[in-house]
This record gives C-alpha cells, sequence and structure tokens, in this order.
C-alpha cells in the first residue's frame, strides 16, 4: 500500500502524506482499497495538464513493444528461385527472340486459369486456410500471380521467384512452373513441326530452340526479410491516440461519451448508407496473338500490333458495340469496355463493368469473339488468290488471336463502400459533437428552454 501511495503527485504526498498514511493504518487496507488508492492516483495524474503527454508517451512506448511483438509472429515468406534459358540449336548466347519466346511461354504457364488448376492440386493444396473460409478461387489466383516474379537475366533467359509460407511449398511450386516451362515448349515444338510437314513439306523446317533450367528451384532455409518499421510506426500511433482518448476521457468523461455516442451513430448510418450506393462488376479476359508454324519474332511484332490498333478501331466503334448491346439488351457505350495491350506476350486484355457480372461477362465473351473472327476474316482475304496461304488461313495456322485467360466472372463488386461510408459517418458524427458544443449552440439552448 506503501507503494501505491507513492504514485499519487509530490505535491499532494508532501501536502497529505501522512494524513493519507494514517488512515489507511486505521482501516486496514485489502485488495480493495489498493485498486481504489491505485485508481485515484491515476486519475489525479491525468487531471495534472503535465500528465496528458506522460500518458500518451507511455501508452506509444507500450504500442511499439506490443506491435515489435507481433511483427515477429506475422506470416513469414519464404522464396524460392528458379533461372531458364531457350538454347538454340546453333549455341551460343541466348538472342533477344529466345528470351522474348520464353517470356511468351512463361505468360501462358502463368495465366490464371493454370494458377487455379495448380492451386487445386492435391499434393500442393495451396491457400487451405483461405479457400476454407471461403475465398473465391479466382481472387487466390490473382493473389498467386502477384506472388510470382518473373524477370530476365542479364546473361539472357529468365528467373523466376514464388514466395510462399511454407518453404517446401515454395520451392514445390518453382520446380513444377519451371517443369511445366520445359514441357510446353516440347510440346509446341513437336506440334509445329508435325504442322509444318503436312502443310509445307518442301520448305525447310523452322529453327526451334529448347527450353533448358539454368538454376534449379532453391529450397529457402531462411525466410525474407521482415519490415518491422511499419508494425512499429503502427503500434506508436495507436497507443499515443489510446492515450491521449484515456487521459481525455479521464478528464472529461461526459464530453468525450457524448461524441463518443456520435461517432458511432455516424459510422452506423454511413455503413447503412454503403448498401445503397452503386456496386459494378469488372469482368477480364486475356488475348494472345501467336503463330502455331513458327514462333513470333521481334522484326514481327510491330506489323501484329499495328493490325491488332485497326481490329480495334473496327470493334470499338460505336455502331459494333451498339449491335453487341442489343443482342444481350443492354446499352453499351464505348467507354464501358477497355482494351490494353499486354507485352510479353504479344496480346491484349478485354474488360467491361456493368451492375451485373454476368452480363460484364457476355460483354467480354462477345467482344473477343468479335476480334478473332474479324482477324480470321482479313487473313482469310490476304491468303485470296494463293492456295498455300489459303490453307494456312482456313486451319487458321497464320498469326491467330487465342485465349489466354477466359472471361472472369466477378463474385465481389470492384469497390467495397462500406468501410469508407463509416468512415466519413464517423468523421461527420465527431463534427457534429463539436459543433454541438459551440458556446452559440448552447446559449441557443438556453434561451429557447426558457
Amino acid at each position: 500500500m506503501r507503494l501505491a501511495a507513492l504514485l499519487y503527485p509530490r505535491a499532494w504526498r508532501e501536502q497529505y502524506g501522512e494524513e493519507f498514511q494514517a488512515l489507511l493504518d486505521d482501516v486496514r487496507p485489502g485488495w480493495r482499497e489498493w485498486l481504489n488508492v491505485v485508481g485515484g492516483a491515476l486519475r489525479m495524474r491525468v487531471l495534472h495538464a503535465s500528465a496528458y503527454w506522460k500518458l500518451a508517451a507511455a501508452c506509444g512506448a507500450a504500442g511499439m513493444l506490443v506491435a515489435a511483438g507481433l511483427s515477429w509472429r506475422a506470416d513469414r515468406r519464404y522464396v524460392s528461385t528458379a533461372a531458364l534459358r531457350m538454347e538454340s540449336p546453333a549455341g551460343g548466347a541466348p538472342s533477344l527472340d529466345d528470351t522474348e519466346q520464353l517470356a511468351d511461354l512463361a505468360r501462358s504457364i502463368f495465366s490464371q486459369t493454370n494458377l487455379m488448376s495448380i492451386i487445386t492440386s492435391p499434393p500442393l493444396n495451396l491457400y487451405a486456410e483461405e479457400r476454407r473460409d471461403g475465398v473465391a478461387i479466382d481472387v487466390l489466383a490473382r493473389r498467386m500471380a502477384g506472388d510470382i516474379h518473373v524477370w530476365r537475366l542479364a546473361q539472357g533467359g529468365l528467373a523466376v521467384s514464388f514466395a510462399y509460407g511454407d518453404k517446401k511449398k515454395a520451392h514445390d511450386v518453382v520446380k513444377l512452373l519451371t517443369t511445366e516451362l520445359v514441357e510446353q515448349n516440347s510440346r509446341r515444338n513437336r506440334m509445329r513441326m508435325a504442322l509444318w510437314k503436312q502443310y509445307l513439306p518442301q520448305a525447310p523446317p523452322p529453327v526451334l530452340g529448347t527450353t533448358q533450367v539454368v538454376e534449379a528451384a532453391t529450397l529457402p532455409e531462411h525466410p525474407e526479410g521482415l519490415h518491422s518499421l511499419p508494425y512499429v510506426g503502427c503500434g506508436l500511433a495507436a497507443g499515443l491516440a489510446l492515450g491521449l482518448l484515456t487521459a481525455a476521457t479521464m478528464r472529461r468523461p461526459r464530453a468525450v461519451l457524448r461524441m463518443a455516442g456520435f461517432a458511432a451513430a455516424g459510422a452506423v448510418l454511413g455503413w447503412g448508407a454503403s448498401f445503397l450506393a452503386p456496386r459494378t462488376y469488372t469482368s477480364t479476359a486475356s488475348l494472345r496473338i501467336t503463330r502455331p508454324l513458327v514462333p513470333m519474332q521481334t522484326a514481327d511484332r510491330a506489323s501484329v500490333v499495328e493490325e491488332f490498333h485497326g481490329l480495334e478501331r473496327v470493334v470499338l466503334n460505336e455502331e459494333s458495340l451498339t449491335a453487341i448491346g442489343r443482342s444481350l439488351r443492354i446499352h453499351l457505350r464505348p467507354r464501358d469496355v477497355r482494351v490494353r495491350l499486354l507485352d510479353p506476350p504479344v496480346g491484349f486484355s478485354i474488360s467491361s463493368s456493368g451492375r451485373d457480372g454476368v452480363v460484364a461477362r457476355k460483354v467480354v465473351n462477345q467482344v473477343a469473339r468479335q476480334f478473332q473472327e474479324r482477324h480470321a476474316r482479313e487473313e482469310r482475304a490476304r491468303a485470296a488468290g494463293d492456295p498455300e496461304l489459303a490453307v494456312l488461313a482456313d486451319r487458321q495456322l497464320g498469326v491467330r488471336y487465342e485465349f489466354l485467360d477466359l472471361a472472369t466472372f466477378p463474385a465481389t463488386p470492384d469497390f467495397d463502400w462500406r468501410l469508407p461510408m463509416a468512415a466519413v459517418g464517423l468523421t461527420l458524427g465527431l463534427l457534429g459533437a463539436v459543433w454541438r458544443r459551440k458556446p452559440g449552440y448552447c446559449q441557443v439552448n438556453r434561451l429557447e428552454s426558457r
């Protein structure tokens, strides 16, 4: 109890310390009296003007310590890395075309459709907790795509890395991806040679490179570096805010409770109003521009991209989109459909937004089909008069547009209005509480009450 009494300010102890000690000796204090003494000492220190900053500093330091401890319990991610290169039959260092072909191949392997099959494969069983919590598989595929990084190496080739919480699974995923890259390139080469022998037996076959794994997937021993500074900063801010709020509550409890009530009411109203805000859903599909017979060379890309822009102006004009909207019984405008060029590979993505996710997906599919059909017609028109080219055009063995990622079905809206609207309501509630405490407002209320 003597130690608890030392919590009181020095000035108070010098003036009332002896009387307070005599009182404690008379009542034989227990644990209830001890709590009462500690609570009184804390209230007295908080009510002192300089105690605001002391309490805020103490809470800030405690918040920093707690946040630093939590940072060590945060999810640790292990990064596995592998390197590949395209080996030319002639030997030598990989050319720019070889690296571009490898990047094109990697983009097809890392497509959303392929990543969804990797996530759900029984040996890996990635993001199991998120899937048990009901997170959509396409959302997890986009998250996995963000965890995969591909970059070009200075000596030619590509490096592939994947970050995950389990180091063994991170290694297995990178190993699986590199294996699929090698096998996919081998299958593509066999298909090209078979098509070449069938349709162009007189012409010399193309020179096709093979994909080689230069560095196998690494098994990471240590997680990637944890950045504790953001945790410590958030802990400091939260501790300071909690300390000031506690000091203000103990100094003026009625005013703080009134402001808390206004803020809570505003947050609830904002949360309810968020359900009235419009929700938009976006569906996206990706198409690649490829040649089944021979790999796409760097010199060919400019003409292919120029042809794509010509098709874009035709497909996305107002007349074409009006026809698509009429078939779907909606009003479709040019700004409702967006097309973005991809590189690598040479391709493009189509996205459409609307109040209905099903309709947005239908719009994307219709626009993609328009691109494919118009391109096929132009290929046949260019091949008119040449029997050999006509056969290739009929079989779509020249330049063709093929799906890389099918049109997604958006399960969640593009933007969740609940948290922003609740924050706006909370802010307005606080401002309303402050305005209600203005002297002019109080004087008007007193006059009206009289």
